[in-house]
Order: C-alpha cells, then structure tokens, then sequence
C-alpha cells in the first residue's frame, strides 16, 4: 500500500510538472495585441485616420483626407511583437466621388510590418518597413 501510495503521489507530481509546463508554453507569448484594443484616431499629415483593432486580431481602418477628396475603408489582421505590429490587409474599398459608391481595390493584399512607440492612450507610428520616406502618425486612443 505504501508503494502504491509513493506512486500515486509520483504520478499527481509529474502531471502537475506537465501542465505548469504546457501552461507556459510561446505561443504567442511575444504577441501584445490586447495593448492594442479600441479605436485610435490620427490628424497628421492633412489626414483623418481611424484604426480600430478588435480582439481575435482584426482590425478597420477608415482613412480620408481632410479636404474630402479621398476616402479609404480597408480590414484584415494584426499582431504586435514587441515594437513591431504587422498587419496583413485582406480587403479594401475606395470612395468614387463621381460616381457616389464604393469600389473594391483589386488587389488589396499587402503586408506592412509598422514600428511603434506604444505609451497609454498614446500611439506613434515611427517607422514602416520598405519605405524610405516614412513620415511617422501619432494615433491616440478613445
């Protein structure tokens, strides 16, 4: 009976082992996306800019000049590992003014891989890979 005992108790350890283990396995670890949740809004660059990420990792971005000529509503999903939030846009729509409706861009797929400066309610878009001229946005959340 004891060395029943001595096993059973063995047992209950190394499971315990086993899940505290399992338990702290990277998934996504490194992944800070729920810094990110609600709706962050931009004005630089003569640009109205709203971003709003949702959990599960999709984001909405409406983007419109300030002197209405241009309008842009584009989706798709994100994640943030340390200071970089790469966003992968799955569909986009243009506004025709002439015509007064929405198009779908034909090929709205693309991968931008942003660094950030993220402190509070304040956001800063310092830098996106592949472009030279980057000039950065401050977002702040709502």
């Amino acid at each position: 009976n004891k060395r029943m005992k001595k096993f059973f108790f063995l047992m209950i350890a190394v499971l315990g082992m086993a899940c505290a283990f399992a338990s702290c396995s990277s998934n996504d670890d490194d992944d800070q996306s729920s810094l990110l949740f609600g709706t962050w809004i931009s004005n630089d660059h003569n640009l109205n800019d709203t971003i709003t990420f949702s959990k599960g990792g999709m984001l909405v971005e409406h983007v419109g000049s300030q002197d209405g000529m241009r309008l842009m509503y584009s989706s798709g999903n994100y994640s943030l590992k340390s200071n970089q939030l790469i966003v992968n846009w799955t569909s986009a729509k243009k506004w025709n003014k002439n015509e007064k409706k929405w198009e779908l861009v034909t090929d709205p797929e693309e991968k931008d891989t942003i660094t950030i400066e993220l402190k509070g309610n304040i956001m800063k878009f310092v830098a996106m890979e592949g472009e030279q001229d980057y000039k950065p946005s401050v977002f702040r959340k709502q």
